[in-house]
């Protein structure tokens, strides 16, 4: 029979191995071991301040910035001498346990202890590498917040913080191909590092750019852009107080000819402000805020669609230094191909003016340019101006393309004549224009921009040019569709001639009717005006005097005005004139002290009610008597009905009637 190995036998026991660790700690003296926590301690701190100052860095590196940039030399000498520092402590440690002739629990906790210096080598290792790399770099898109990206809208993508990172690392970038859309296609190529890109529709866009450098290599970025919903177009994206915004629904359908009318709201009061039949409507705001515009599109087909957005009414930004911008036209609205004028006047020297026309176009630099829009739809054109001491500005506005409206029938009332769409006349040239067509629903509006005074520009046309030249009149027209026209008219203004002028305020009206008439316009070459002989024409005397004289009609006619202008060499110039004097209207009222009674009923009649210039009055009571009195009282001796008649005649032959009914019981 085997017998269990005795306790001596079986080797050392746990007793015995704790009594070992004590009798090796107790023979080390209280002094070394009070050294060596103060070197375990301090060596952890210093430790961990290592750990953390690499992680400091890594959290902050790479990065364009310039003092940055300078941190990585220092983190990356740092991160090295700690991996040396601490490799040699690590070493030293692993051979102190490894030979050590302690028990084997202590000789383990030297190993660990040595261990512990690993995880700060790897990061040390690990830091130089992280902090030195190239900064991450991409696109940047504004608007940035996802709730934003409502299409149509205008996105603005920017790689300047992608410039400055290749720069810092030794390329020059100078050329920069966009491609709004992933299809491999350039849409825009710019020498600046942002660009516009204009999406009509939601979807997934990825969107690239080739950065082109000095040396002929490029550089690929890009991102992916998701647009989830698509409403209405608002043009400009940020509406401005008091300019014009158009609002359009046109790209929401393949076929803008299935929209049968779009019902809008506006000003966000849950009621309709405009019913058109046609995509587009303009319209203004005075107040700036966020307001909630809506447009609900009835189909051809009976069904229909509601939209909605939040539009920021804004006030204009203020500007960094005084400058406007100018166009030629003013009324940025007419047919393909479309030419317009654009001008930046500032009186602070400029040291950069860069156009975006918004149609694709590739921008354009210059203070006065002219760009043609060839295509219809609406454009945002926008201009970043630069001043010489570096500082910024952005103007900008909205031209409409639309479809030619043809207006064959177009005639003209008025004067002077229009020729071939041509005018000429000497100075001064009063104009007045009244276009007329029989197409319905029409609207006009003239432009006149070099006019000494300008009058009524809707609809008919007033104005004044007193210098001599040639001078262009614009017809601007649209219909319901949005159709529009554009018809120059030249203006030939001569040297003056003789023109005797006769203005007459009122040019017409009711009599009595005082009339102001004005012939200080008259200009007579080489002479000197001495007085205004005036013939009224209703044979009162002529009167001599001023250019500025009253007169006064009484009666109804139309009478003929001659005015003769007399100059100190004796000679005299006429001009004749008519004007038309109405008759007041005539009125007949009656009152009847009352209407019904017994017999015999006894009635007071006024005609105090009535108007005009009576003459005669005439009473008709119904019962063969009659009276010629304004009030009469009449005895109404049986019973019966009566119809009482009042009949009125004024000065000019006018006749007015007026009846009431009479029951006498």
């Amino acid at each position: 029979m085997i017998e269990p190995p005795s306790p001596s036998s079986a080797g050392p026991s746990p007793s015995r191995s704790v009594d070992s660790v004590a009798r090796v700690s107790s023979s080390v003296p209280p002094a070394v071991l009070k050294y060596q926590r103060m070197i375990l301690v301090g060596g952890g701190a210093l430790y961990g301040l290592y750990v953390l100052w690499l992680l400091i860095l890594m959290a902050m590196l790479p990065s364009v910035e310039e003092g940055l940039k300078a941190l990585a030399s220092l983190g990356v000498f740092t991160a090295l001498i700690g991996v040396a520092v601490l490799g040699g402590a690590g070493a030293l440690l692993f051979l102190r346990a490894w030979q050590s002739t302690a028990p084997a629990p202590i000789r383990m906790q030297g190993l660990i202890r040595a261990g512990v210096v690993i995880p700060g080598i790897v990061l040390g290792l690990i830091t130089p590498v992280m902090i030195s790399r190239e900064p991450p770099i991409g696109i940047v898109v504004s608007p940035s917040d996802p709730r934003e990206l409502v299409a149509p809208l205008s996105v603005t993508l920017d790689v300047e913080e992608a410039v400055k990172v290749l720069q810092a690392r030794g390329s020059t970038p100078i050329l920069y191909r966009w491609d709004f859309e992933g299809d491999n296609k350039v849409n825009q190529e710019t020498v600046l590092p942002k660009a516009t890109a204009l999406y009509q529709r939601q979807g997934a866009y990825t969107v690239s750019v080739d950065i082109g450098m000095t040396d002929g290599t490029f550089r690929k970025l890009g991102r992916r852009l998701i647009i989830q919903q698509a409403v209405f177009s608002v043009s400009p994206i940020v509406p401005i107080v008091e300019e014009t915004v158009v609002f359009n629904v046109s790209h929401l359908f393949p076929d803008p000819k299935q929209i049968k009318e779009v019902h809008w709201d506006l000003d966000g009061d849950g009621e309709v402000n405009e019913v058109s039949t046609v995509s587009r409507v303009s319209y203004t705001y005075f107040r700036p805020g966020k307001v909630t515009v809506s447009a609900t599109v009835f189909l051809m087909n009976q069904a229909q669609e509601r939209f909605e957005r939040v539009i920021d009414v804004q006030e204009p930004p203020p500007l960094a230094f005084p400058v406007e911008m100018k166009t030629q036209p003013d009324h940025l609205v007419g047919p393909a191909p479309f030419g317009v004028l654009f001008n930046v006047e500032s009186d602070e020297p400029l040291d950069q003016v860069l156009w975006n026309f918004g149609d694709g176009s590739e921008e354009e630099t210059g203070g006065r340019i002219a760009h043609t829009f060839k295509k219809e739809g609406v454009y945002s054109v926008s201009s970043r101006i630069r001043s010489s001491t570096g500082v910024q500005v952005e103007l900008g506005t909205v031209v409409i393309v639309a479809e030619e409206l043809q207006l064959p029938d177009l005639t003209f009332e008025g004067t002077p004549q229009v020729v071939n769409n041509k005018i000429s006349a000497g100075v001064p040239v009063t104009v007045n224009l009244k276009p007329h067509t029989q197409m319905p629903f029409v609207e006009f509006n003239w432009e006149a921009p070099e006019a000494t005074e300008v009058g009524e520009t809707e609809g008919s046309f007033q104005a004044i040019y007193r210098r001599e030249g040639i001078y262009t009149i614009t017809l601007f027209a649209e219909d319901p569709d949005e159709r529009v026209m554009r018809l120059p008219i030249t203006l030939e203004v001569l040297p003056p001639t003789s023109s005797v002028i006769i203005r007459m305020n009122p040019e017409g009206g009711v009599a009595p009717l005082l009339v102001q008439f004005d012939s200080s316009e008259t200009y007579i070459p080489g002479e000197v005006i001495t007085g205004f002989e005036w013939d009224f024409g209703d044979k009162s005397p002529k009167k001599f005097g001023g250019a500025q004289v009253e007169h006064t009609y009484n009666l109804p006619g139309t009478y003929p005005i001659e005015t003769t202008a007399q100059t100190i060499s004796g000679e005299k110039f006429m001009s004749t004139s008519t004007i038309t004097v109405r008759a007041p209207p005539l009125d007949a009222c009656m009152f009847a002290s009352r209407t019904s009674g017994a017999s015999p009923l006894g009635v007071s009649f006024s005609a105090d009610c009535s108007s005009g210039d009576i003459l005669t009055y005439l009473w008709d009571f119904g019962d063969s008597a009659q009276s010629d009195l304004p009030d009469p009282v009449h005895v109404f001796e049986h019973s019966g009905v009566y119809t009482v008649t009042l009949r009125l005649m004024d000065k000019t032959g006018q006749f007015a009637e007026a009846t009431t009914i009479i029951q006498v019981k």
